[in-house]
Parts: structure tokens; sequence; C-alpha cells
């Protein structure tokens, strides 16, 4: 160390004052970027969206990680200037400029923290999409993107080249699916309002060439008036990445990953179809809107027997042949997490009775009998939030939270 300190005084000597000079500005220079890396590190720890860990059940060599994120559109906020409290309209929109909205800074600091290999979003439109593709094409991901229908949000699936190749990207629309098997006239507006995509993106790992499928889901929503319409859309959904992995199995089963805004909770009977695979007689009852209340599902004051045109002729649909399906975050947890949406509207008490819309919408669902759960992002809890008032605020860029879920190849039973 003294020998050290001796060539460096022997150098500084030997400097004219312009060398000095420049080599104290040098020093200047590396300790002001020093505080600032400190400064960010402190402002990253102080801020709640950041205090989350990860419960973690196993590891892998092979590990990778996925986020599951609604990062809500301009495009409702602009029709409900009563909703998204608290912030003010002019924080609530990315526009006109994203780059300096401070959503949009939040979104890819949040994004950077989480760290994912790939990464599934909802409420994407067109032109924030080629923002999207190029602050994270800096960070070394690639994505594809698809609205729902012309002039809507819709889906974007980034993955980081450096880990995994895309080898193809499949769409499918949902009306399409839905005129094969239904006259769309019967129909209101022969159903264009709950027209929705999902993209299937076939991934190779570059590393070892093992192949995966990756599914971005946003479900319909219309304030759950058409939960049967809901149930046969994610049902027909299901059933083409079945198809899908079937037509890309040559000597094993190729693994999937299927996440996003299911708008649906827990309790209803969608998700039984969704983790089940099948619709009980007491779930297609309660998939009837003219009998019964959402999102609380009890039975409306005023029953009326009638049963909608999906539930008479269409329950041989309300299926899904994923026989290995589970949820990341039950595996995990033993439990879905408690919030994945929190938003306050003035609406809210007319319509739903409530002041606050909370809990779980959002599911990451994979194949047990290809893939194993090694960790999840723990949720964010309610009295987190609760000082903020709702969400989005100056720390949640969005009325949904992140989630994250790390996987390895092989069977969940193989640990």
């Amino acid at each position: 160390m003294a020998a050290i300190k001796s060539n460096l005084f022997v150098i500084f000597t030997n400097l004219n004052n312009k060398g000095r000079l420049l080599l104290l500005l040098a020093f200047i220079l590396v300790l002001l970027l020093l505080l600032r890396k400190a400064r960010h590190s402190d402002i990253i720890k102080s801020e709640p969206v950041f205090r989350r860990t990860l419960k973690r059940i196993g590891s892998s060599e092979d590990e990778f990680c996925l986020v599951s994120y609604n990062i809500l559109a301009d495009g409702p906020v602009r029709r409900q200037p009563n909703g998204y409290m608290p912030l003010p309209m002019a924080e609530k929109l990315k526009e006109p400029n994203p780059r300096t909205s401070p959503r949009h800074k939040q979104l890819m600091k949040e994004l950077q923290w989480l760290n994912p290999d790939i990464i599934n979003m909802q409420e994407v439109e067109t032109s924030y999409f080629a923002v999207l593709q190029e602050d994270l094409g800096q960070l070394g991901f690639k994505g594809v993107h698809k609205p729902h229908y012309e002039g809507l949000n819709g889906l974007a699936t980034f993955y980081n080249a450096q880990r995994f190749k895309m080898q193809k990207s499949v769409i499918y629309n949902f009306n399409e699916l839905l005129s094969k098997i239904f006259d769309l006239g019967q129909f209101e507006h022969e159903n264009k309002y709950n027209q929705r995509v999902v993209i299937f993106s076939h991934l190779i790992e570059v590393k070892t060439g093992k192949p995966i499928v990756i599914a971005n889901l946003h479900s319909m929503f219309g304030s759950w008036r058409q939960p049967d319409m809901q149930a046969l859309q994610i049902s027909l959904f299901l059933q083409k990445l079945h198809d899908f992995i079937a037509s890309l199995r040559e000597n094993s089963p190729v693994p999937w990953i299927i996440s996003g805004d299911f708008n649906t909770y827990p309790y209803f009977p969608l998700y039984d179809i969704i983790s089940t695979g099948n619709v009980s007689n007491g779930g297609l009852e309660r998939l009837n809107p003219n009998k019964y209340k959402y999102p609380q599902v009890v039975e409306k004051s005023e029953v009326k027997e009638k049963q909608t045109v999906i539930l008479k002729d269409g329950r041989k649909y309300l299926n899904h042949p994923l026989k290995d399906i589970k949820s990341a975050y039950k595996t995990a947890l033993g439990r879905e997490p408690l919030l994945t949406h929190y938003q306050i509207n003035k609406d809210f008490p007319t319509l739903y009775g409530f002041d606050v819309m909370k809990g779980t919408l959002d599911y990451i669902w994979y194949s047990s009998g290809t893939l194993k759960v090694n960790a999840v992002l723990q949720h964010v809890k309610e009295d987190v939030i609760i000082p903020l008032v709702a969400c989005p605020n100056k720390y949640f860029p969005s009325d949904h939270l992140s989630m994250k879920a790390c996987f390895g190849f092989g069977r969940s039973d193989d640990r």
C-alpha cells in the first residue's frame, strides 16, 4: 500500500499544472458517479414498489424468470375521468411524450429492477410499443405486439435476445374462433367490443436449444356483464394453446406458460374452468348473467331464469384439455396473491356497490408436467397502498401490480 501511495505521489508531482487539473477533474467525476449510484440505490430501497422479495421454493441452473404486467393504457384513463385516482390527468397519461411522463419513467425503473428474461404486457398501445421496443431494446430485449382491434390497445411480449430466440409468433382472434361455433349475428354489435387476441410465442433457449411457448392474454371485461362470454373466450384460447403446443411436439411435450390479466377473481366459476379444465353444474348456473350479479356472484333480487345462447348451446365448449395446468403463485404460496389490482373510481359505488376495486385478476399459469416453479415475487400488501390512496400513483405506474415467477425446465415433482 505504501509503495502504491509513493508511486501515485511521484506521478502527481511529475505532472504539469494542466495534467494535475485533468487528474483532479477525473477524480471529482468518479466521486460524483459513485455518489449518484449510492443515492439511486437509496431511492430504490426507499420506494415501496421495490421492497418486495422473492418467495423461493427451489432453484435450477437453467432458471428463467417471467414478468406479467397490465401497464394501463391511456385510452381507459381518458374514457374514465372519475377513475384511476389519485393522480391528476396530466400525470395519468403517458402521451404526448411518453419518455418524459412519470408513469413511463417509473415503469422502466421497475422493469429493470424486476430483471426478467420474458415480459408479458397488456394494455400496450401501438404507439407506445414503439417506445418500449426502443427502450427495452437497449436492455437486450426484442418483442412482438398485436392490438385487439383497430383503435384499441393490445398485447406485447418481450424476451431477452441473449437468452432466447423467437421461432415464430402466432395470433388468434376471439371473434374468428367464435364465428366457427356461433352465428355472430346473435350477439350485440356482432360481439365487436368483446373482441380480444391472444399471442403464442414459440421461443428457443439459446444455450440449450430447449423450446417453450409463452402465451399472453388479456380477457374481456365489460364490467362482468357477460361472464358466460368471458368463460367461452378463455376456454377457446386455452383450447388453441393446447393445439398449438401439440403441433410443435416432436419427441417430448413442449413446456408452456400463459399469463396476463384474466379479469376474473379466484371465487369466479371461470377460475375453476381454468384450473380444472371443466365447468360444474353449479359453475354453469353461476355464469348466467340473467340470474347472478357480478363481481359479487350472488343471485339477483329479480331473477330471470332465461338462459343465454352460450349457456344453452355452448356448454360443450366451456372446457380445455390442458390437464397439467397449475398456477405459479398458488404452487409457491399455497394460494393466489391477495392483490394484483387496486383502483378507486368515483363511479364504483353506483356501478358495483363498493368504493375500491381490489383483489386478484392476474395470473401466471404453467405446464406442471414440463416446468417447475422456483420462485415468485411476493405481492404488494394493502397497507402499503392505502397511504397512497390507490393505483396508479407516484410509485406504482399502473392500476395493476407486476407479477414475477421464476421457472426451471423439468417436472414440478422432480425436486
